[in-house]
Parts: C-alpha cells; structure tokens; sequence
C-alpha cells in the first residue's frame, strides 16, 4: 500500500489509521503495534484524531481542548498531562520526537507516518511495520526538524537579518562613496553579510532570548541551563572587535581625504589637453546680456573642439552647470577634462569687457586668465583671441592650416547676431511650447537683418 497524506475531518478516521509503527483502533479504544497495545481514553482518541486529521500542521492548544473535552472546562496541565501519556504510549522522547512535536506559544503538530486504514478492511488488519518504517521514520525526521526550526524561531532570524543586512547594503551604497571610503568597504561589508547567514542560523538554533537573558535551548525540556559566565568571556572580544573595526575605518576614512588615485603617466598627459568652456556669467547691470555669454561659450567650444589632440566636453554637458557655485574641481571630475574655462562678460550699449580664466581642475589654480576691453564689433575677434590664447596655454601646436581655421571674418550684421545668439539661448532654455515660439520669432529676426 502506497504512502498517501491526507487531510479530513476527524470523524472520516473511526476505522482506524496507522501512525508510524502504531495502529490506532478509535472504535476499539486502544493503540498497538510491535506486539504490545495500549488502552486508549477518549480524550486520547479525539486528540489523536484532530492532530491526525490535520497530519503535519500545528494544531493550536485552544482547537484541542475544545475537540478533546467538549462541553468541558479544560485546562493547559489537562492538555499537557494527556500529551506526556501519549508520549509514553507512542515511546516517544521529547528531546528527539518522532511522533508528536510540541511548538512553543502555538500547539502541537504530528510529524510521524500516517496512513489511512481501508474501511473494508478489518481495523486490526495486519501490516509489516518494517515495510514503511524506513520511509515513516525519514519523513517524521524531516518533518520534525522543519517544526524544530520553526520552534525555535531561526526562519524567522534568518529572515530578518537578511532584511537588515540589505537594508544596510543599500544604505552603505548611497553613503559610502560621499564619504569617499575606499571601495573595498563596500566588498567587505557584503563578505561580512554572507558570511554571517550561517553563523547567525547557528547561533538562533542554539540559544534563545528570554526574560532571563540568553540561554541555551536544549529542545523541548523544561530545565534551561544558562549560559551567563560564556556571555560574560564573549563580551570583551565584542567590544573589541567592534571598537577596532570603527578604529580602521575611521582610519581609511581619514586617508582617504587627501588622498587621490594617480592615473597612469600616458592618461595623465592626454588629460592635460582636455577642456571644459562654462557659460560667462552675465555681468551687465540689468541682468539682459545672459544669452550673450551662453554663446561665447558655445562659441569657444566649437573652435575649439576642430583643434585635433584637444579633448573638448560637450555643450551639453557644461551648461549643466551653469548658475551653479560648484567647485571647479567638482566640475573637472565630473566632466572627465583637467581643465574648466570660466569668466564672465559686460555689455555696455556698444562696449564689450570679457574676462576668462582657465583653471587647473586638478589643483585648482590658474594656468592662464585675460580681460578684453572691446568694441561690440570686435565680438568675433574676442572669441579668436581666447581661442589662441587656450592653445598656447595648453601647449597644442597648430600646423598653419589648423591656424587659419581659428580666424573667422568679422560679423557683417551685428544685430542680426545678437538677435541670433538670443534665439539660441532661448531655444536651449525653452520648456514649454510658448519658449519655442519665442527663439522662432528671434531666429526669423535674425534671418530678416541678415
């Protein structure tokens, strides 16, 4: 006969079941097997039904008083004391159950084989108890140690400490790096966390927190033997341990400050021709030249970006930091250049004052800076000036065709430029459609004085 699991009301079990090398006769009252049998009280048999009936859930105690005593006031020790006699009937032990598993603040659960007795069969009918007793006893093991890990809460350590240690993770993440530790942290921390999932599903199957303090949980028995002079040995070697890990990372946090990775020699020298151009802050009084410096800066950037061994930023990626008191060297690192272009400009009516520095993103000095007082017609000019001027500070040698490509001709509609240069920097600001409708109307403007 096959092994089935079954799951009925406790009533469909009067003809009798089998419980690992036990038959239980509910009509007859009694249990037997090995050659021995054992009378059974009532409430021995409802017990034994419901926990049957439900064969490898936990049965909580309130569901078996009630079933077990009905139309009774029972009591916890009325319970209890009807568990031990089925222990001793079933030569159960409860520091290694085989049958019946008791699981703390919840019930009871019946772990061992279970198999329904046929109805047309007789209820004594004879079955070889070495024919399931391997398989029954391998299966109470497995199903005794899941309602052991279950008693003594290790899924539910386990599972919070793999919530707290990716809590922590996430959080080591996000700060680790504004803290400029060093990257190997963030490896260790994640080392450290795996590797504590067995020690921590070790420790929460050996010891147990209680109103006392921690003590060892030796299984089922009553007698808990604590552990207080061991917590007291472990203690310092916490202390110390958590005392010099803050000591080493306090450490490397310190280190880490001032201290930056050296590129390799043939990064370090490309990177010295790398260039980044800022928007020129609008000095003007009324604030109405903005769009003036945004396109000197583009400008720059692309006479610039034509000059062959200099790495010039994107446009795009400069402007993101415009009107933004960053740190230059913030700036540099962020745009992968070793050196930022900044300045500002002043227009009054046909005059032009445009004052540039060019700055070391690395240490943060100037290598080169240049104030031009001109004529508004002169704009062009301007821009060639400091185009020339940025090469010869970063050493670039220009071969004469790539000179001539720095000079442009002058601006032969000097309105017809403003109005452009305005129409693009409102084009590059435009958020909304009524934006765009704005940079059109000075581009057909531009088109108009041309």
């Amino acid at each position: 006969m096959g092994q089935r699991r079954i799951i009925m009301d406790a009533n469909d079990l009067e003809a009798g079941y089998r419980l690992g090398d036990w038959v239980v006769e509910p009509l007859l009252g009694r249990i037997s097997g090995g050659g021995r049998s054992h009378p059974l009280a009532s409430h021995h048999v409802r017990i034994l039904q419901l926990l049957a009936a439900n064969h490898g859930e936990v049965v909580d105690r309130q569901t078996l008083l009630e079933h077990a005593w009905p139309g009774q006031t029972a009591t916890d020790e009325m319970l209890r004391t009807a568990m031990r006699e089925l222990h001793i009937m079933l030569g159960d032990t409860q520091e290694a159950p085989r049958y019946i598993v008791r699981v703390a603040r919840l019930g009871y659960v019946l772990i061992a084989h279970f198999e329904q007795l046929e109805e047309s069969g007789s209820a004594t009918m004879a079955i070889d108890p070495a024919a399931v007793a391997s398989t029954g006893r391998g299966v109470a093991q497995i199903q005794g140690f899941a309602a052991e890990l279950r008693r003594r809460h290790v899924f539910q350590v386990l599972g919070s400490y793999l919530v707290g240690m990716f809590i922590l993770l996430q959080v080591a993440e996000m700060t680790f790096e504004p803290l400029r530790l060093p990257g190997w942290w963030m490896t260790a921390l994640t080392i450290l966390a795996v590797t504590g999932i067995p020690i921590v599903g070790v420790v929460a199957w050996a010891y147990e927190i209680t109103p006392a303090g921690i003590v060892l949980d030796p299984g089922d028995q009553r007698r808990r033997r604590p552990i207080a002079k061991p917590r007291r040995a472990v203690a310092p070697w916490l202390v110390t341990g958590v005392a010099l890990m803050a000591g080493v990372t306090g450490f490397a946090w310190w280190r880490s400050l001032d201290q930056e990775a050296a590129p390799p020699l043939e990064a370090a020298e490309t990177a010295l021709r790398s260039i980044a151009v800022l928007p020129l802050v609008d000095m003007t009084s009324g604030g109405e030249s903005g769009y003036i410096g945004d396109g000197f800066a583009e400008e720059i950037s692309a006479q610039l970006a034509q000059i062959p061994g200099l790495r010039v930023a994107a446009r795009t990626s400069a402007f993101e930091f415009k009107g933004k008191n960053a740190d230059v060297r913030k700036i540099g690192a962020a745009l992968g250049v070793r050196n930022v272009l900044e300045g500002s400009i002043r227009r009054d009516n046909d005059k032009l004052r445009v004052t540039v520095q060019l700055i070391d993103a690395v240490t943060g000095y100037h290598v080169w800076a240049g104030t031009y007082d001109r004529d508004w017609a002169d704009v062009i000019a301007i821009q060639d000036s400091i185009s020339r001027a940025i090469t010869e500070a970063l050493e670039v040698v220009l071969t004469p065709e790539e000179e001539r490509g720095l000079e442009r001709e002058h601006v032969a509609n000097l309105e017809a430029y403003d109005a452009y240069l305005a129409g693009a920097s409102a084009f590059r600001a435009a958020g909304t459609l009524g934006d765009f409708d704005k940079a059109g109307a000075l581009f057909r403007k531009a088109l108009d004085l041309d």
